[in-house]
């Protein structure tokens, strides 16, 4: 977990949200990152761009939560961008990471 998003953590309990819905919140993120492993399956990406499009997606989650006007569905939604992150950024950047080490 990154900086932002533990940062996050604390924006959830200032907007009201339970630990219970922090809970659901990480299972869904997880849950999102399977579907995406399930759906990029064969797919073939540079990992220039891929780690580009993570760092992008972490962003996106962060200003989500920093800009848009709280909804408890947010939590959802930057759950899913966070679990883009993690499929994208740190699943290459672990490859890249234990190759090169």
């Amino acid at each position: 977990m990154t900086y932002g998003q533990v940062l996050l953590m604390l924006w959830f309990k200032d907007n009201g949200i339970s630990y219970t819905e922090m809970l659901i919140y990480f299972l869904s993120m997880y849950i999102f990152v399977l579907l995406a492993y399930f759906v990029l399956q064969d797919k073939k990406f540079s990992s220039k761009s891929a780690l580009l499009l993570g760092v992008a997606t972490s962003a996106v989650g962060v200003l989500l939560a920093n800009f848009v006007p709280f909804n408890k569905y947010l939590i959802f939604v930057i759950a899913l961008f966070f679990a883009l992150n993690i499929v994208f950024f740190w699943t290459i950047y672990n490859v890249l990471h234990f190759k090169y080490s």
